[in-house]
């Protein structure tokens, strides 16, 4: 009995040994039998540079397996694609590619590209090849569509690096096309560092808390934000509206955009320590 039940394990586990082999084949490089590429995305950072969007661009890095001879990789709207693809195939599509996208020869365990400029819905592409093989590889990016309603200024504390409240240079108030409540002020305080505005409230007229009583307005709130400004030891300085900060609800009707993008919001300027000061933040609006 006793030898039953072990040869009977020992038939278990060479028949899961032999269905991991089947699972691994075709993934590890070499073992392909066919050209295969892979794409993994990277959300752009400060060390990319500052000129880049992450909102539209990516740094795309694209490898292949050992049987791939030459990859080329495209960006398109996945409408678009999908279109192609109905109309002639997926190896028509892999064509299409080729003739249109670019080359990254063989790259191996690794090439880094940057792909720039997305809106909406896009399918990166690539396609591996090996002789007259050709294998379609993957991967989808939203690129968010910003519509600038508005140009101004910023007054605020920290926008020259120190606590004293200045005015900043002229910048585009953007709203997002497919979340109408979701603005920004684009690069309020550098190159790539936005400053996200969001409405919190149904319209209504100014009563009388802020400047332009009678105005149509919305209350909003403004998320934590990193600055473009150090406070002593105390590292990165961040703003969000006081209501983000303290939880407090009774800071809400003080910060207001109005119809024509002009704002004041009472906020916190933070470091990891805590608050520093507080103060009205206003965009006017040119």
């Amino acid at each position: 009995m006793k030898k039953y039940i072990f040869g009977t394990l020992l038939a278990a586990f060479a028949a899961l040994g032999m269905s991991s082999c089947k699972a691994e084949y075709g993934t590890a490089d070499g073992t392909d039998a066919a050209p295969k590429a892979t794409l993994h995305q990277y959300a752009i950072t400060g060390d990319d540079g500052d000129s880049f969007d992450g909102d539209n661009d990516i740094r795309l890095r694209i490898s292949c397996n050992k049987q791939t001879e030459t990859v080329y990789y495209l960006a398109e709207l996945t409408e678009t694609r999908n279109l192609y693809i109905a109309n002639n195939g997926e190896q028509g599509y892999a064509d299409y590619v080729i003739k249109n996208g670019k080359s990254v020869g063989n790259p191996g365990e690794g090439v880094d590209v940057y792909i720039t400029g997305m809106k909406g819905a896009n399918t990166i592409t690539a396609v591996a090849v090996k002789g007259d093989t050709k294998v379609l590889t993957t991967t989808e990016f939203y690129g968010i569509i910003w519509e600038t309603v508005a140009q101004g200024r910023m007054y605020a504390r920290f926008l020259d690096g120190t606590s004293a409240n200045t005015t900043g240079p002229l910048c585009e108030l953007q709203q997002r096309a497919d979340i109408p409540t979701s603005y920004r002020i684009k690069n309020a305080f550098a190159v790539g560092m936005h400053l996200p505005i969001n409405i919190i409230s149904d319209k209504m007229d100014d009563d009388g808390i802020g400047y332009m009583p009678g105005v149509p307005c919305w209350n909003v709130e403004m998320p934590k934000t990193a600055m473009n400004a150090e406070y002593g030891n105390y590292g990165v300085v961040s703003l969000s509206d006081y209501y983000t900060y303290s939880g407090d609800e009774s800071y809400i009707p003080n910060c207001l955009m109005y119809e024509d993008g002009n704002m004041l919001i009472y906020s916190a300027y933070t470091v990891s320590a805590g608050r520093i000061t507080a103060g009205y933040v206003y965009f006017d609006v040119e």
